[in-house]
């Protein structure tokens, strides 16, 4: 999750403790959908304990605005003050993880799967036409998709080939 990092670095920059406090309740949130997911099989958390996490999340952004009023250097301030405001505006995006359980906690697995875009991107000849581009987007797209779903790549590719119209 980008957010963690964010903190990090926050904490490092600026020796606040409300992005320490922040970042262990997102650990904290992500252990009980856990619990609840393995355990019980919910998809979702049931409304008390979401509301008492939206409310733990607010306090902690409520004094991270305090502790922001006397952060030292400049430029720390700054970055941690839009930091702030970016967990206010996107609340509901960084927590839709807990509402919904089909989101996942992090977005390392759209990553991983950017990162092979972007490492054809660098070879010698990369994708020379937008053409060649759109077809390895829509191959690995297939191909990621028959993985996750634990079908063989090998069928799944010569079933979309006997599909495709030419």
């Amino acid at each position: 999750m980008h957010l963690i990092r964010y903190l990090l670095k926050n904490s490092e920059d600026c020796s606040t403790k409300w992005s320490g406090e922040l970042t262990e309740l997102l650990y904290r949130m992500k252990h009980r959908r856990e619990e609840l997911s393995t355990e019980c099989g919910k998809t979702q958390l049931p409304e008390d304990e979401l509301r008492k996490f939206y409310d733990e999340y607010d306090e902690i952004i409520a004094k991270g605005r305090k502790e922001n009023e006397n952060t030292r250097p400049k430029w720390a301030k700054k970055e941690e003050n839009a930091l702030l405001n970016r967990l206010e505006k996107y609340k509901e995006n960084h927590l839709l993880f807990l509402k919904n359980f089909d989101v996942a906690f992090s977005n390392n697995m759209s990553e991983r799967d950017l990162r092979k875009c972007k490492n054809r991107q660098k070879l010698i000849g990369g994708f020379r036409t937008n053409d060649g581009l759109t077809m390895f987007a829509d191959l690995m797209s297939v191909v990621e998709t028959a993985k996750r779903q634990g079908v063989s790549v090998f069928e799944t590719l010569i079933a979309v080939a006997d599909t495709a119209v030419i």
